[in-house]
């Protein structure tokens, strides 16, 4: 429904050359499908008028560890940027956009970083779960991290494709299990380094409902037990820290509204911590209408509640894109 005006913070656009410098490399597909086809925005807008999403906040996630070739980070990130800069310059009160960053070369991104939000005048930055099977949280982010903390930054943390996939005998596609997967793996090992006390004013949001983790909660909790049996009398206070770790970050509704995943969220982290998230173009635009659909007509939540999830609580963590183009 239009009424909800949706501001969707987990919503993907590429530029041209990036698929042009990938095809020059031998790929014909990413993250384990077909190449979509380059953004067009005035194609982007059409779809967002006739579902009902007020504005769209654009990435482009790194799914295949494309950016470990040094030149290829070098020659598609700034494009892709500038590129977002252009659409929001042209559209301001309908497109805002997260820088892309060239990880794992850290010299790259801190550069990109500056560059993105403070010359382009980007509003976040993405990151995504694991590159080349060392996650977020490890001592070799922290760098990355203290910086974003520095600006209180609003970041969507996206999953890949993770290491070792080529080894399983699943005819399947990464994203359909292998994401909510990686992102799960994410966030704990974002709570066992204690991202959120180290770096308090990052703003994380992470992708599909965080993908398992909300539902694994209770074994998460279960670690310092199962790896220390002393600690066997501390399940309780160990079920609080993991807790008050998980209600720390934000989550997006990407491919995942629905009202069993509204009430666990509700149950685990707070509704409060919930934003609107299509995956668009991964997600077509049928699946980015059952997307609205899901959380316009939930029978679990009021009418604050899915005002809230659709733009109200992006909107405190991102004021400014409420007096974009204004």
């Amino acid at each position: 429904m239009k009424t909800l005006q949706a501001i969707d913070f987990h919503h993907h656009a590429r530029p041209a050359s990036f698929w042009v410098a990938l095809r020059s490399r031998g790929r014909t597909n990413h993250a384990g499908v077909p190449f979509p086809p380059a953004t067009e925005p005035e194609k982007t807008l059409s779809m967002m008028d006739q579902t009902g999403i007020a504005m769209a906040v654009l990435s482009s996630p790194d799914a295949d560890a494309l950016f470990v070739d040094r030149a290829f980070a070098i020659e598609t990130v700034r494009p892709i940027n500038e590129f977002y800069a252009g659409i929001i310059a042209r559209w301001p009160d309908r497109f805002g956009g997260l820088v892309c960053l060239p990880l794992p070369h850290v010299d790259l991104a801190l550069e990109e970083i500056r560059y993105g939000m403070d010359e382009l005048k980007l509003d976040g930055v993405m990151l995504c779960t694991s590159y080349e099977g060392r996650y977020l949280g490890g001592p070799e982010f922290d760098t990355i991290l203290a910086e974003l903390d520095r600006r209180a930054c609003t970041v969507l943390v996206h999953p890949v494709t993770p290491v070792g996939m080529e080894n399983f005998d699943l005819k399947l596609p990464p994203y359909l299990v292998e994401f909510t997967s990686d992102t799960s793996r994410c966030i704990i090992n974002c709570l066992t380094h204690e991202v959120p006390r180290r770096f308090p004013n990052i703003k994380l949001v992470f992708s599909h409902a965080g993908g398992t983790a909300p539902y694994l909660a209770p074994r998460i909790a279960l670690l310092d037990t199962m790896s220390n049996p002393a600690n066997q009398l501390t399940i309780d206070q160990s079920r609080i820290k993991v807790l008050a770790g998980l209600q720390s970050f934000y989550y997006d509704t990407a491919l995942s509204a629905v009202d069993p995943v509204f009430t666990m969220l509700r149950d685990t982290v707070g509704l409060d911590r919930v934003v609107f998230g299509s995956d668009f173009p991964q997600s077509s635009s049928a699946l980015v209408q059952a997307t609205i659909d899901g959380l316009d007509q939930s029978k679990v939540l009021n009418d604050s509640e899915k005002f809230a999830i659709a733009r109200g609580t992006l909107l405190k963590l991102m004021p400014h894109l409420s007096r974009r183009g204004k």
